[in-house]
């Protein structure tokens, strides 16, 4: 009845209960029965006590899911028909919420000389069964006043269960370390920003034994580091 809802968000359905024949039909209270902790409830009835032939009456229901589960129940309506003295209607709603899963969990862009430029990867699960996550991604705090950026012009939209990409651009304006923030703005009721740190190093000029020139030496880090050597002679 109710389908995937966000955690923390609200459904409402509306139900109608119509008269066929020429017999007037008595109505009685509508009752919720359900295991859903309070999540399925009655938001209002405009049955009346007696519904007249072609009659409709209705009342609504809300699902406010507060965990990630399924939720099932019924509401039953005793109605003056001798065949089917109490209607019975199952219910059911899931509590789902679309969540991302950086990786990963930091960006290091290695050491490198100015002017070199780095691309990284970062890929971003949505962990959820049923609802697409959406993905905004903006640079912040970045010490290099733009050396960092990212290469995904509008919103990443990630599928139920699936893994995407996001490109990030590392530019070297100077030897100062660079340090920024990934910021990662989705639809997540519950976590709706997360935080990638950003880092780069500059690399060291070391004089030749000849004096003939200078040799600059990149160092691979932590498996993310660009190797780059440069000689002038």
């Amino acid at each position: 009845v109710f389908g995937f809802v966000t955690l923390g968000r609200q459904l409402n359905r509306t139900f109608r209960l119509t008269t066929r024949g020429t017999r007037v039909l008595e109505v009685g209270e509508v009752d919720l029965v359900d295991d859903a902790k309070g999540e399925i409830f009655l938001i209002g009835s405009q049955l009346p006590d007696a519904l007249q032939p072609a009659e409709t009456g209705t009342f609504q229901l809300g699902f406010r899911p507060t965990e990630r589960a399924i939720r099932r129940g019924r509401v039953e309506v005793p109605v003056g028909d001798p065949d089917q003295p109490l209607l019975t209607i199952p219910l059911a709603g899931s509590g789902n919420r679309p969540e991302a899963v950086p990786q990963p969990s930091f960006l290091n862009f290695g050491r490198l000389a100015p002017g070199d430029e780095v691309e990284r990867e970062l890929l971003i699960t949505n962990i959820d069964s049923a609802l697409d996550l959406f993905v905004e991604a903006r640079v912040q705090d970045d010490s290099t006043g733009g050396g960092f950026e990212v290469l995904q012009a509008f919103r990443l939209r990630v599928p139920a269960g699936e893994v995407r990409s996001l490109p990030v651009l590392y530019r070297a304006m100077s030897r100062e370390p660079a340090v920024a923030t990934l910021v990662l703005e989705t639809n997540d009721p519950l976590r709706p920003a997360t935080e990638v740190p950003l880092r780069a190093q500059f690399v060291l000029a070391i004089p030749t034994l000849g004096g003939a020139g200078v040799v600059l030496v990149s160092l691979l880090l932590c498996g993310f580091g660009v190797r780059t050597i440069r000689r002038n002679r």
